[in-house]
């Protein structure tokens, strides 16, 4: 029987003193040290925890200025790109219609 299974069947058993003086030795050690590596465990979750929730907010800020930066470099581009459309489009016509409306000789 392991120490645990022994104070309880101990302490079952009516010998409450026996129980608490078992719980009192290597065990109580033991317990004690697993409650210290269990809050030690406890603390670097935390702190990794705070670490990730610090990170999300400025990561976050960076994406979106970054795709804001991407959108004004397309919408110039598609600016330029309509531009050199129209006059490709509009110059041809401006002068077929000039010559369309010239008096002829």
């Amino acid at each position: 029987m392991d120490g645990d299974a022994a104070e309880f069947a101990t302490y079952k058993a009516g010998d409450k003193q026996a129980a608490i003086a078992a719980s009192v030795g290597a065990d109580r050690a033991l317990r004690k040290q697993y409650e210290d590596s269990l809050q030690q465990t406890r603390s670097l979750g935390q702190s990794s925890l705070q670490s990730a929730t610090n990170w999300l907010p400025s990561s976050a800020t960076r994406a979106v200025a970054i795709l804001i930066g991407c959108l004004l470099v397309a919408l110039a581009a598609g600016a330029v790109i309509a531009y050199w459309l129209l006059r490709q489009i509009t110059l041809p016509i401006f002068k077929l219609a000039a010559l369309l409306s010239a008096e002829p000789l």
